[in-house]
């Protein structure tokens, strides 16, 4: 069977909006990569305190810190992770709503874009953020200095 250029133009669009429906393919998490302009992230509700690491990242904790000062590796954990909080919530309960009137997915997706736009920000740049309380704890102190007798 053969198909005109229109029709297969046809097809392929009615296919992907399928996909998207269905929950496969690319649009599926309704994000999978897309990411906030740049212009955003210059309001002060963006960069946001980080209250917790993302569970599947590895690299040094960047709680207390705020997104400006996160690596880009970070950003990207951080995304993933609410992109699939995002799907599983279409998926288990999609009419679950916030205060506002709006799904709780929509939240979840929102932040995966802000997430990914201040990777894209921060990605090859040296950030110098707050310093770990746990490294600074003591240091440039004697025994001398220390009040306690023991």
């Amino acid at each position: 069977m053969s198909f005109s250029e229109d029709e297969e133009r046809v097809l392929k669009a009615l296919a992907g909006g399928l996909l998207k429906v269905m929950g496969g393919g690319a649009g599926a998490t309704g994000s999978s990569g897309e990411a906030l302009e740049d212009h955003h992230l210059s309001q002060s509700w963006a960069d946001k305190e980080i209250k917790k690491d993302p569970p599947r990242y590895s690299g040094p904790t960047m709680v207390g810190r705020r997104y400006s000062e996160a690596p880009s590796e970070w950003h990207e954990s951080n995304a993933g992770f609410y992109e699939f909080k995002a799907r599983k919530g279409r998926e288990e309960n999609p009419v679950r709503l916030k205060n506002n009137g709006k799904p709780w997915h929509e939240a979840d997706t929102f932040e995966a874009k802000l997430c990914r736009a201040w990777g894209k920000r921060n990605a090859g740049r040296t950030l110098t953020g707050a310093p770990d309380p746990a490294e600074s704890y003591g240091a440039g102190k004697t025994a001398d200095d220390d009040v306690l007798p023991f």
